[in-house]
């Protein structure tokens, strides 16, 4: 469910070069984690109320506790993801709110991945047996794909090039 959403969080942790014992906390205390990924549901909010709520889960008491561990990383987050602040007001950030929020697509039941692709995707590395090919494996690859879709087509009357 957090394919889009998720990526955020992880991409900020792993990215973030500032601090590795939030990195290292996230990852082994579940507590700190769990609190951290309040910052995920900052993608499920309106666009127009993402500023007020990421404000209400910095009052979190988990938040201002680990205010001093957290504030390089916050101040990163900001930058990147929500916008920081400038004589009371949010810029704007490096990643816009419509990039990352999925509100109207989870709203909408639009699908978060391209399953076609990713089964496909399966199917042809499958076939070439080897998660590497080289370039002979991978042309052979291709041509027994071809077959496949040939066969495909002729057997369900499918014209592909229309």
């Amino acid at each position: 469910m957090f394919d889009k959403t998720d990526v955020y969080l992880t991409y900020s942790l792993n990215i973030y070069e500032g601090h590795a014992e939030i990195r290292d906390r996230y990852k082994t205390d579940s507590y700190f984690a769990f609190h951290l990924r309040y910052l995920v549901s900052l993608a499920f909010m309106p666009e127009e109320d993402v500023d007020k709520k990421y404000e209400e889960i910095l009052r979190i008491p988990f938040f201002q506790t680990n205010e001093q561990i957290l504030r390089p990383f916050l101040v990163y987050f900001e930058r990147t993801w929500i916008g920081p602040m400038r004589r009371g007001r949010r810029g704007h950030p490096l990643f816009s709110l419509a990039l990352w929020n999925v509100r109207e697509s989870v709203l909408s039941n639009i699908g978060k991945t391209n399953n076609g692709s990713e089964g496909f995707n399966a199917a042809f590395a499958n076939l070439l047996s080897a998660h590497h090919p080289n370039i002979w494996k991978f042309i052979d690859g291709l041509k027994k794909q071809q077959v496949l879709t040939d066969v495909f087509r002729l057997f369900y009357g499918v014209d592909f090039n229309v």
